[in-house]
Parts: structure tokens; C-alpha cells; sequence
């Protein structure tokens, strides 16, 4: 997180940049007579009571929950957000614990609230530090605590952004989540100060769910929806019709009962050489924007995260215009690109190399950026205008995106012999030649993770070499946005050593060393004693050593 927080000096500039709207600024504060807090619980009760008491937040859209102890069932991390505001008709339900005791539940929040007694030791961020990092421990806690919860709700649901705030004993924060970064309010005394804190609730209680930060391209099916029935009967039908097959079993496998499941649009922007569609009359009027709805249960993959990509990827099937599904199963992903000059769309760079017939690559379906979903966080650092800033901002600019692709594949680590292994590295070698030598596009970030058995219509398993998006064409500018590109696991020595060189072939044949190297190592008889394994993939992979002069080495020579 190191450069990806911002607090402005007061209280009323955060406003000015996100919740600044017809909505008056109000004079009164319904936090004026908090009592003094002994303990956590004291504060989950007062809280919680004093906002759904006042007629500040609209009782017909959004409560207050207290949810301090019961987990989201479907949270490996097994946390829970103290408080939250919760969709009136959402609101979790008494499981006989008390009114102060209920289940968190992430696929539901819309405004996270947590409390901590002290207004120091339990502070998240340390206004002090160039970077606002916190330090001591306990504070390093509280700011991972935020994290996870935040990043729960952007992987339960399908959001822009996200709100939040900070009870610090007598003190507050209001904090504000999106991809490029976090900013938050300076802590203020809501005894005597409440009235920016009351103005805000007003005011955020007051916006549509998409000014709440929710994407208005994704819809949740309810379980009675019809095409919720739809998708169960496709999947029992392909499922008989062909058991072994692995796209039927991954579509199947994301049919959780316990996982919300989504209709997602795709803005669909035209191929190379597509005629543009009819526009109006007048030339201001714009051409028709073409929009191809998909269905997608549980994500097959999950980046995870706060800030960045937040990369989902998802078997999805089209739905047509009547509302039924058609077509075969393909693959869907959903991404916050970093939109920098220069940087091409992942679906322009498929369609480049479809356009060439480069083997071993996904064969693109449709793409498109989804309008006016951009983060804010770097606009408001540039809005801020901070000048000699004691530490620098990184902020990026990241645009909503998703992509679809005709086949669905399956990781590397699936493969099932060592021949097998060989073959798929031997694919993305030529994918990786064709690739260079006719489009003229090198990929950037060889990995395990971007390499997919794929199994051809004659039965064979092939390997496709996935995930574009950082690649560029060879003779284009080398710098394009500020950090190294590539997973650095498997990265050749000379890029991590040199992070200012341009990544060349070279380091790319050495990265799909690394990723034979280290299936090998993982699935494959070889001489090294079994209980080396562990500490060799540590030190291969993850591990660093510094040299005299202060020097990182991050790969053993």
C-alpha cells in the first residue's frame, strides 16, 4: 500500500472531492451525545442504535447491523466488519444471539463500520509518516484489518468503490476504497465535530446504488430468477451428455448455492475493419452502443486485492435478448486495466493476434471498456495539487474492462505427465515466436498462472498462452507506467537485476524455464531429497539475498 494513500488536510476537502452534491451541508449532529466507551461492545450498541434512530439514513433503503462476531459462512479469512449498513430488505437476520450479534454477511454490505476504543494505538493510518503507513504493531493490525474487509466485499461483489468508516473512540475517519488507491478523512471528533460525519450519511444514504459504488453492468440473480434455473439445467444437461469434460465440471463447480450469482453486460467495442452503426440524423448523435449480456455463478479465479487489477475470471454463457441462454461455455473476464498511454486493451491485442493466425493464443469473442466506470483516486491527488509532497503518490488510473474468449481452459498444474508439461511450454514457445515475428507483440509476463491446457477437438491437450494485457508491440516506447511488469517469481534473472531494462525474448524463454522448473520440481519424480522441495521452491522462487553494498539479488545465481 506503500503510495497508494492520500488524506487530505481537513475534513472538508474529502468532501468537496466525493460527497459534494445538492444534498445541504447539515448543522446538527446525532453523535453529540456519545457516552464515554469502556469497551468495543458499548460502541456497537450506542452506534448502531443512534443511527437507526435519527432520520438521517432513509430506514427504507439501508439499517444498521452490528456484526462483530459471526463470519460470512463463505469467508475463508473467518473475519467480521463490526457494523454496517445493510439494504433494509437484506438486513441479516437474529440467529437468536441477540440484536447486537448478527452474521456478516459480504455479498449484502454497503457501507462498512468499524470501531476500535482508541483513538491512536488502534488508528490505522499515522498521519505523522510520510506515507501515512503506520508503524507499531497494533496499528499495522487495524490497517490490515480494513484491507480484508474491503477486499471480502469487492470479491463478493461487483463494485467501483467502497466507503467505510473509522470509530476511534470519541474520533473518526471516513475512508474511501477504490482500485487506484485509498483515500481518507483526517480524524475528527464527532462529539463536537459530527456534523460532517451526519452530513455524510445523509448524503450517502440519499445516492443510488451505483453512486454507492456498485456496478450498475452487474446484476444479481436472485433465486428465483428464471435464469438461475436455466444455469442449473445446462449444467445437469452437459454434465450427462459428457461427465469428463472440464468445462462443464468448472461451470458446475461455480453453481454455489452459497455464492451470489451475477448478469454481467459487455460494452462491446468494434473489431478492426467492423462498419460503425448508423448514427442519428444529427452528428452530434452517437452510434448505438452494442451490449452482450453473459451469465457467471461463483469466480473460477480471484486475483484478490484492494488496489490494482482485481482480476476475476468466470465461465460464463451469453444470454440472448428474450432471456434465454445460448451458445457454447466460454470465458469471461472481468478486470481493472491500468489505462496509461500506450497501453493497449487485452481484446485489441487477441484480435491482433487472431488477425495473424498465432497459434496457442485465446481466440477473442467481444471486449470493451465499461463507460464511466474509472477510478477517482489518482484524479483526486491531481485535483489536490500538492506540491513538493513529502512522499510521492502512485496512484493509477484503472478502467472496469471485461474481456470473453471462446475457450475455457484449466491451470498448468492440472496437467497430467511430465509429456504433457513439456507440450504445453512447447506451445507457448511457438505461440510466443508467431507472436513476436508477425504481429510484432512480445507478451511481458510469462508465468504459471498465464499458461492453459486446453483440450483441442481431437481429444489432444494443448496449451494456450493467456493474459495479454501487459504485453506491447516491440518497437513501442519502453517505460508506460511506473512499476515492473511481469510476475516476479518467474521473471529471468537479468529483468529482476536490472528492473530498468526492457524485458526481450531472451528473458522470456528464461521465464518459461522457471515455469518448467517449477512443475517439475513440484508434480515430477526427480533426485532431490522430498524434504528439500519445500525450502528449494522458497528460495528459488520467493527468496533474496542482499549483497555488501546493500545490493538485492532475487534470484540465486
Amino acid at each position: 500500500m506503500r503510495g497508494k494513500i492520500d488524506i487530505p488536510p481537513t475534513t472538508k476537502e474529502f468532501m468537496n472531492l466525493y460527497v459534494k452534491d445538492y444534498y445541504p451541508e447539515l448543522k446538527k449532529n446525532i453523535f453529540a451525545d456519545a457516552p464515554g466507551f469502556s469497551t468495543e461492545m458499548d460502541m456497537y450498541k450506542w452506534i448502531t442504535d443512534t443511527i437507526n434512530n435519527s432520520d438521517v439514513v432513509d430506514s427504507n433503503r439501508l439499517v444498521c447491523a452490528s456484526t462483530p462476531y459471526k463470519s460470512d459462512r463463505n469467508d475463508a479469512t473467518h473475519q467480521a466488519v463490526d457494523l454496517g449498513l445493510y439494504p433494509t430488505k437484506f438486513k441479516p437476520i437474529n440467529e437468536g444471539d441477540g440484536d447486537y450479534n448478527r452474521r456478516v454477511n459480504w455479498s449484502r454490505i454497503d457501507l462498512s463500520i468499524e470501531c476500535k476504543v482508541d483513538p491512536t494505538t488502534q488508528d490505522p493510518f499515522d498521519e505523522t509518516a510520510d506515507d501515512l503507513l503506520p508503524i507499531a504493531a497494533d496499528r499495522k493490525k487495524a490497517l490490515g484489518q480494513i484491507l480484508t474487509y474491503v477486499e471480502n466485499v469487492f470479491m463478493h461483489q461487483h463494485r467501483t468503490l467502497h466507503y467505510m468508516i473509522l470509530f476511534l473512540g470519541h474520533y473518526a475517519r471516513i475512508v474511501r476504497f477504490d482500485h487506484s488507491g485509498v483515500y481518507a478523512t483526517t480524524k475528527f471528533n464527532y462529539k463536537t465535530d459530527g456534523a460532517i460525519l451526519t452530513t455524510f450519511l445523509c448524503r450517502y444514504s440519499a445516492r443510488d446504488a451505483a453512486q454507492r459504488g456498485h456496478d450498475p453492468t452487474a446484476t444479481r440473480l436472485e433465486l428465483r430468477d428464471p435464469l438461475v434455473a436455466q444455469m442449473r439445467k445446462l449444467g445437469q444437461e452437459k454434465k450427462e451428455a459428457n461427465p469428463e469434460d472440464h468445462v462443464q465440471m468448472m461451470f458446475n463447480a461455480s453453481l454455489d448455492n452459497a455464492w451470489p450469482w451475477y448478469k454481467l453486460e459487455v460494452h462491446v467495442q468494434r473489431k478492426r475493419g467492423e462498419p460503425e452503426p448508423p448514427r442519428g440524423r444529427l452528428r452530434s448523435h452517437q452510434p448505438p452502443r452494442i451490449t452482450r449480456t453473459f451469465v457467471v455463478g461463483k469466480p473460477h479465479f480471484d486475483a484478490g486485492g484492494v488496489v490494482g487489477r482485481g482480476t476475476r475470471g468466470y465461465v460464463a454463457v451469453e444470454v440472448n435478448a428474450r432471456g434465454q441462454l445460448v451458445g457454447p461455455f466460454v470465458y469471461l473476464k472481468d478486470a481493472w486495466r491500468v489505462d496509461h498511454t500506450g497501453i493497449e486493451q487485452e481484446g485489441c491485442v487477441l484480435e491482433e493476434l487472431n488477425r495473424h493466425k498465432v497459434p496457442f493464443v485465446p481466440t477473442l469473442v467481444c471486449h470493451g471498456d465499461l463507460e464511466g466506470q474509472v477510478t477517482e483516486s489518482q484524479e483526486a491527488w491531481a485535483k489536490r495539487k500538492v506540491k513538493n509532497p513529502r512522499f510521492k503518490r502512485t496512484f493509477k488510473k484503472h478502467q472496469h474492462y471485461r474481456l470473453v474468449v471462446a475457450e475455457v481452459g484449466k491451470p498448468l498444474e492440472q496437467f497430467a505427465t511430465g509429456l504433457e508439461l513439456v507440450y504445453a511450454i512447447y506451445c507457448c514457445l511457438l505461440a510466443h515466436q508467431a507472436a513476436y515475428e508477425k504481429a510484432g507483440i512480445i507478451h511481458r509476463d510469462i508465468s504459471s498462472g498465464n499458461i492453459l491446457l486446453y483440450q483441442a477437438p481431437n481429444g489432444t491437450w494443448l496449451a494456450l498462452l493467456n493474459d495479454w494485457e501487459l504485453s506491447k508491440r516491440v518497437n513501442s516506447p519502453a517505460a508506460r507506467q511506473p512499476d515492473r511488469t511481469g510476475t516476479w517469481q518467474f521473471m529471468s534473472v537479468r529483468a529482476l537485476n536490472n528492473p530498468d531494462k526492457e524485458i526481450v525474448t531472451e528473458d522470456e524463454i528464461e521465464a518459461l524455464f522457471h515455469v518448467l522448473l517449477f512443475h517439475a520440481v513440484r508434480f515430477l519424480p526427480h533426485n532431490m531429497v522430498r524434504d528439500a522441495v519445500p525450502r528449494f521452491l522458497i528460495d528459488y522462487f520467493d527468496g533474496c539475498t542482499v549483497k555488501g553494498d546493500g545490493e538485492v539479488r532475487l534470484r540465486p545465481s
